[in-house]
């Protein structure tokens, strides 16, 4: 079943309604982590939320099937079910015209090659920093594509080409407007790089584990990338913070955030493209360095250094 709908949030930049946004997207997350293909699209504007409870017309809820409208009173205590032909054709008009003032609040990403293409059909833009926070470093900006084609397999050839052009893209749009990187990780997902050979971010489907001299040589990259001063890793202090070992959350602006969440089963990518949200989550990364949930650069460059002593 495909689920459309249409939510309206706080428009205001004030930390009740900021706060008001993130907690609505807390109880959609988990359907929209459900699963890998994504039937649940999400339709959002902004406005005083309140204004809307005092209305019957199409708001505050209303839920419109093929045969049938439920329209729900404030405190949820008492509905109208209509089954009138007429009734749901003006439901639906009145849904269509509010739907065409919305933008869509994710994009989803299905599979690999649909983020590899959203990742090239991206336009320009004027980054100052890229983030990412998830168990392992960002390794996609380094010299690595050497590594594709020595562990993909056959019938995966086309979808390494394609992820060869992703990094050598990622590490032009990086080198040549010198763009700084700042990564987030933590003990665990290095601690599984070095013991398993797996690269988190690269799909599981597409690769067999690493041997031991290129999980060094990727280690020994990102040691070379902190000295030359590009890229900036903090490991998170898993005595403060707990990190989701298969959360993955990269920016490079405040108005898009990719989001990929990749368990054993029901991965789940998508870009959150609602502005208040992935601005919280920007300034989050931006900030997450000043916090004492992770450690300095020098104890980051330390901890990495021992690693393949």
């Amino acid at each position: 079943m495909t689920i459309d709908h249409i939510i309206c949030l706080e428009g205001a930049a004030e930390y009740n309604e900021m706060v008001y946004n993130l907690k609505f997207f807390e109880k959609m997350i988990p359907i929209i982590l459900s699963e890998k293909e994504l039937r649940y699209h999400i339709n959002y504007y902004y406005d005083k939320v309140t204004s809307h409870f005092a209305s019957s017309i199409l708001m505050p809820y209303v839920i419109i099937a093929s045969d049938y409208v439920i329209n729900i009173s404030v405190d949820l205590n008492c509905a109208l079910i209509s089954r009138d032909a007429e009734v749901i054709d003006l439901y639906n008009h009145l849904y269509d015209m509010r739907k065409r003032e919305c933008r869509p609040m994710i994009q989803s990403i299905c599979e690999n090659m649909d983020y590899i293409q959203l990742c090239q059909d991206q336009p320009e833009v004027n980054a100052d920093t890229v983030y990412s926070i998830g168990s392992q470093p960002c390794f996609g900006l380094f010299d690595v594509e050497s590594m594709f084609f020595k562990y993909i397999s056959n019938d995966s050839i086309q979808s390494a080409y394609q992820l060869q052009q992703l990094v050598q893209a990622n590490k032009q749009f990086v080198t040549d407007k010198k763009i700084p990187v700042v990564s987030y990780f933590s003990k665990k997902g290095l601690e599984r790089l070095m013991e398993d050979g797996i690269v988190q971010e690269v799909p599981k489907e597409l690769y067999t584990a690493l041997d031991m001299d290129d999980r060094r040589k990727l280690v020994k990259m990102l040691i070379e990338a902190i000295r030359a001063g590009w890229y900036t890793a903090y490991l998170m202090d898993e005595n403060c913070i707990r990190y989701p070992e298969n959360l993955i959350v990269t920016t490079k602006e405040m108005t898009s955030v990719n989001i990929f969440y990749l368990p054993d089963k029901n991965e789940s990518r998508f870009a959150l493209r609602e502005q208040s949200l992935s601005k919280m989550i920007y300034e989050f990364l931006v900030n997450f360095q000043k916090s004492t949930f992770v450690f300095n650069k020098d104890d980051t460059l330390l901890y990495l250094e021992n690693l393949i002593r």
